[in-house]
């Protein structure tokens, strides 16, 4: 406990009119979330793996496994 930082966000203002529009109110969310974590781009706590699926986030597109 306590070893790993905990990213927390809310979904309850994710809404659309359809699946499209909700999915991008939840890209939002998603981005404005790692944009507050841009830091870590210049840390070596995460791997390369994890930068590149960081900076996906940060361009607004999702990275897949």
């Amino acid at each position: 406990m306590g070893k790993f930082p905990v990213i927390s966000i809310t979904l309850k203002d994710v809404e659309g009119e359809d699946f499209e529009s909700a999915c991008g109110a939840l890209g939002s969310v998603v981005t404005a979330e790692a944009d507050r974590l841009v830091w870590l781009l210049d840390s070596d706590k995460l791997t390369l793996y994890d930068k590149k699926k960081l900076e996906g986030i940060l361009e607004g597109r999702f990275v897949k496994k």
